[in-house]
């Protein structure tokens, strides 16, 4: 009698876990339409704002017309950017020969023109060409004499 009574609960414990397994669980009507609502709120939804661009915007390379000499000496010039763009970076280059020294490179601003100039000493006895570059892009012109370097 007291096997009986042992095997009692286990059978029982296997009905209740046979019959509670449901193969093919069905959620409440009211968890579906929860559901549907929040995916058709979902797909309402505007999409995010795009965050302010930062960095830099509308940038453009100006190159100025090759200068020219045909003797020893210097040559100086400029590149200007367009109206509503700064200088944000330049140069001065030459067509090569040994002993050029460039003596001017820096931003410039004439009026309303912002750029970069460039001025280059070439020594060689049949002279040189050179071009100036600034790089611009949109932005506020920052005076150059202001800006404290350490």
């Amino acid at each position: 009698m007291r096997k009986f009574w042992l095997v009692i609960p286990l059978v029982l414990v296997a009905v209740v876990w046979l019959y509670g397994c449901d193969e093919s669980p069905v959620a409440p009507d009211s968890a579906v339409a929860a559901t549907q609502q929040g995916e058709a709120a979902f797909a309402k939804k505007p999409p995010e704002p795009v965050p302010p661009t930062t960095g830099l915007v509308g940038v453009v390379m100006v190159i100025n017309n090759t200068l020219d000499r045909t003797s020893p000496g210097n040559l100086q010039g400029e590149a200007f950017c367009p109206a509503g763009k700064v200088p944000i970076a330049g140069g001065v280059g030459s067509n090569g020969g040994s002993g050029n020294m460039i003596w001017q490179n820096t931003p410039v601003s004439s009026g309303s023109q912002k750029g970069w100039a460039g001025g280059m000493y070439l020594p060689n006895s049949w002279g040189g060409s050179i071009k100036i570059w600034a790089v611009c892009a949109d932005g506020v012109w920052e005076d150059p004499a202001l800006i404290v370097t350490p």
